[in-house]
């Protein structure tokens, strides 16, 4: 990693630290000039450290752990805190940390160790790169993205477009870390998620010829998916109201691991074997990418070609999207395609995808062909007016309630400006294309880090190329102020004993709500680690960070009947429920031992004691301890297999169980011994 020195820093990192135990430091370290240093901690004490910066300079600091977890924190000169870092790669690898400067003064670090379950391990902080004020939004852009100009990592490609013009198009970081091949704004990445919006546009184009209308019962189609009780349709499968079972959980029950090889034909033929919905479609907005493979493949029969020829033609080659390629098989060649990676311990391995499934994700481009497709919703060249907006238009549910969603395009509003966006994640490649209409603005990023974070990026560069049209009033109501309470809570808008009680999320995931003093706190059922719920607005808190939000909901009894859970871009429901009594002590283990079978899904599982504890064995997942839950129902640590509950006959003896994941529910196992 290059390393540049400041000449705005009175001190940057030094040798501070000596390398033995290091307990509680009374007063930070000033660094200074030198080679990055390291040190041995151990939970739960905490390194403190200290920076003098002039106003508008920027640093990023790397902090490698080796065996240790641990959580930073910065501070501004006046103590306030700034920001918390704590990325989910554990005790080993990388946090990074990035200083802005918004006031001269002397900027703390403070670098805590968490995972008091384990032993000491060291920590190395090292200065990978800095600078003064920027005085363009492109010099900030450099600023912020200059962690990733390396050549020995993997990094992204960034275009944005104002009025149609390029205002800024880059790349940093390497494709190819074996090769030494750089990343270029002409790399293609796989890009995920964003591929449904080419999927969503394929059925209206379809739409438009007179082919479908959205309303159409998917059984029109693909006559060989189950007849469930309630129809599903096009627009539910297009605005994720289906409530079919995710393919991602079907197969990871299965055993098939996200690095694994499999078909697109194999994966649909898994879906049209389930026989059960996770709710009445219409009735829910549940993210799901089995809707968008059934879409493809609604596209595929309609149109009497493969759905990658479709796109190619009706899509792709009318915008001049010639660097744009759809993965239809395992194993295909995509010229320029970068790899993508993610880190083990504190170096890079590769994260490929093997998989070849189409119409969710299988979409490879570049950003410069991103932001082809982008133009198209100011000037189309494919499609109409009609079909964009409808695109962008938020859905209701049968109920009126609205959601965000629209036709395989998401809306948000970041900074008082409406943005139409979609992000994408798939094994090491993140993507992100966001248009913010009302000034022209288009940003399209690519990357090939499994810890590299689109969305903040995207943010940073509508702060930036955006600042001069964003007013202070809109900031103002953008940025989410901690309001101002007495000590003993008496003005909050909150009554917070409402909202006090337990709440599921996914089946088995059970957040616990209770009073502290003059706040809240919570922690998921059966964990001891509380975390503090800080209140925003109205029945609305913050957990960590800005980027996860619970907005609760009050019933006629002025309880709150659940929250809904915001993470990033993300949005779930957490339901309340009522926990019945459970006497671990009565619980016998020999009731439920035995071998269970899906024909959903062609595997079965396997119960059995292991010391005192009852473990579900699956086909090539291993073992996952099963823990007490209701009376007859258990959980694990595995999100495939969130809750196992078993169900009895007329004579008390278990017969099934019924396994649910996050977005797969009740898949029946029945018991044959």
């Amino acid at each position: 990693m290059s390393i540049s020195h400041p000449s705005f820093a009175v001190g940057v990192l030094a040798a501070a630290l000596s390398l033995g135990r290091v307990t509680a430091q009374p007063a930070p370290v000033i660094l200074r000039n030198g080679a990055p240093e390291g040190a041995v901690v151990e939970a739960p004490d905490t390194l403190k450290y200290a920076m003098d910066l002039q106003a508008g300079s920027w640093a990023w600091v790397r902090v490698d752990q080796h065996g240790v977890d641990v959580a930073i924190t910065t501070y501004s000169p006046n103590g306030s805190k700034l920001n918390e870092f704590d990325s989910p790669n554990g005790a080993f690898g990388p946090e990074w940390v990035r200083l802005e400067a918004s006031v001269q003064g002397q900027y703390r670090i403070e670098v805590q160790a968490i995972d008091e379950t384990a032993p000491e391990g060291r920590v190395e902080l090292r200065l990978v790169s800095s600078g003064t004020a920027p005085t363009t939004p492109e010099a900030a852009m450099d600023a912020y993205l200059a962690r990733y100009n390396t050549t020995d990592s993997p990094g992204l490609a960034i275009r944005i477009l104002r009025d149609g013009a390029p205002v800024y198009s880059k790349a940093f970081g390497m494709a190819d870390l074996e090769h030494d091949i750089p990343i270029t704004t002409a790399s293609v990445f796989q890009i995920a998620s964003v591929s449904k919006q080419f999927t969503a546009f394929a059925a209206l184009l379809l739409q438009r010829d007179g082919l479908l209308s959205l309303d159409d019962d998917v059984r029109k189609f693909i006559p060989e998916l189950p007849e469930y009780p309630h129809v599903v349709t096009i627009r539910h499968l297009a605005q994720h109201t289906s409530g079919l079972r995710d393919i991602d959980d079907l197969l990871a029950l299965r055993g098939i691991a996200p690095n694994d090889e499999v078909t697109h034909a194999e994966a649909v033929a898994l879906l049209l074997r389930q026989r059960g919905l996770n709710f009445v479609p219409g009735t829910a907005f549940e993210y799901s990418n089995s809707g968008y493979m059934l879409l493809a493949e609604v596209v595929a029969r309609i149109s009497g070609k493969p759905f990658f020829d479709f796109l190619q033609e009706r899509i792709f080659h009318p915008l001049g999207m010639k660097d744009t390629h759809v993965m239809d098989a395992p194993g295909t060649v995509i010229a320029n395609r970068a790899s993508a990676y993610g880190l083990e311990g504190a170096a890079y391995v590769e994260r490929p995808v093997n998989g070849a499934l189409m119409g969710s994700t299988g979409v490879n481009s570049t950003v410069e062909d991103l932001c082809r497709w982008a133009m198209n919703f100011k000037d189309p060249v494919v499609g109409d007016r009609e079909m964009l907006d409808n695109m962008e238009r938020s859905g209701k549910l049968v109920t009126n309630e609205p959601f965000t969603y629209g036709i395989g395009l998401d809306r948000k509003e970041y900074r008082g400006q409406q943005v139409v966006f979609h992000g994408g994640g798939l094994a090491g490649y993140r993507s992100y294309l966001v248009r913010v209409p009302a000034h022209d603005l288009v940003i399209a990023i690519t990357a090939n880090a499994e810890d590299f974070n689109p969305i903040e990026t995207a943010e940073k560069a509508i702060d930036l190329f955006l600042e001069d049209e964003i007013s202070a009033s809109e900031v103002a109501q953008a940025t989410m102020m901690r309001p101002s309470r007495k000590r003993d809570g008496s003005d909050r808008p909150t009554d917070l004993d409402a909202l006090v009680g337990d709440y599921e999320l996914f089946p088995g995931l059970v957040f616990t709500v209770k009073r502290n003093g003059p706040g809240l706190v919570t922690n998921v059922l059966g964990s001891g680690d509380v975390q503090a719920l800080e209140e925003l607005d109205a029945n609305t808190f913050q957990l960590n960070n800005r980027y996860n939000r619970w907005v609760f909901s009050l019933g006629s009894n002025g309880r709150a009947q659940g929250f809904a859970y915001h993470l990033y871009d993300f949005t779930w429901q957490a339901k309340r429920i009522a926990l019945e009594p459970l006497d671990v002590a009565r619980i016998r283990p020999e009731e439920f031992i035995g071998t269970y079978v899906s024909e959903e899904l062609g595997v079965a599982l396997v119960v059995v004691q292991e010391d005192s504890a009852l473990v579900v064995r699956g086909h090539r997942w291993g073992d996952a301890v099963m823990k007490p839950f209701q009376p007859d129902a258990f959980t694990t640590d595995q999100a495939r297999m969130g809750l196992v509950a078993f169900t009895r006959d007329a004579q008390g003896e278990v017969t099934k169980c019924l396994v649910s994941g996050q977005r797969a529910r009740d898949i029946v196992f029945e018991r044959v011994r």
